[in-house]
């Protein structure tokens, strides 16, 4: 395998390293929102489960 190989599997790498990086802050957002969602009706959702 040649430098040039190498060089060349590096940026397919990257691209993968940022499309996953983009998609956990996006799924740290959708659970913070559900986090809200949740802790704003969390009176409602204890008496249900309560029953």
């Amino acid at each position: 395998m040649s430098q040039e190989d190498i060089d060349a599997t590096k940026a397919p790498l990257m691209d993968h390293l940022i499309e996953l990086r983009a998609r956990l802050i996006r799924s740290l957002y959708a659970f913070f929102a559900a986090f809200l969602v949740c802790f704003y009706f969390s009176r409602t959702i204890y008496n249900i489960l309560t029953r």
